[in-house]
């Protein structure tokens, strides 16, 4: 399962072996990462042992904002063992003029900018999550103050979750260092809470 958007880049993947009881969810705001491949490399990393051939790449589209993805999914499944979110939309009510096909104002609509915000499930978030967010986030849906209030609802309920605030970053990682310190985090993460779980 994956989407891919115009603007910003909002791209994901979701890939499940049922049969390993495995899955791998990729979210991203960069337009040119490829969410799928990434995917496929993660599963090499925690499954390669277990394959003869390699496993047949299928996707469909899922419509959804990654961060925000990620929350709603963590707050109501028990599937997953850790989670990875970066410059997410987590409260919609912080957006009250629309947002993305919502063309309703909160005033409208109320039930659904709180169903589409996973900030009102986070006492049902019980799965490890990392988050990251650019301090210079200039995105009007996604501004730091969204990460900084999921963060502080998760810790302040006793959640295992972590925030990293990049300086000088916008709406998605530009620099190759900050690459590098996410993808050192992200294995750490997912060798913290899937690989080498007990």
């Amino acid at each position: 399962m994956g989407h891919g958007g115009p603007l910003g880049g909002y791209r994901a993947h979701y890939l499940r072996f049922p049969e390993f009881s495995f899955s791998v969810i990729i979210l991203s705001n960069l337009a040119e990462f490829n969410p799928k491949n990434m995917a496929f490399q993660v599963a090499d990393i925690f499954l390669d042992d277990r394959f003869e051939e390699p496993p047949k790449k299928e996707s469909q589209k899922q419509k959804s904002k990654p961060g925000k993805t990620n929350g709603n999914i963590l707050a109501h499944s028990p599937f997953f063992k850790a989670g990875i979110a970066g410059d997410g939309s987590y409260n919609r009510t912080l957006t009250p003029m629309t947002f993305q096909r919502e063309n309703r104002f909160i005033w409208d609509a109320q039930d659904i900018y709180i169903e589409m915000s996973p900030f009102f499930e986070a006492d049902h978030i019980n799965t490890p999550m990392l988050m990251y967010h650019g301090a210079a986030d200039n995105n009007s849906g996604t501004f730091l103050i969204q990460s900084e209030r999921m963060i502080q609802a998760l810790t302040g309920l006793g959640k295992n979750a972590v925030l990293y605030i990049y300086p000088y970053e916008s709406h998605g990682p530009r620099c190759i260092e900050i690459y590098m310190d996410l993808w050192a985090r992200w294995v750490e993460w997912f060798d913290k809470y899937v690989k080498n779980i007990k």
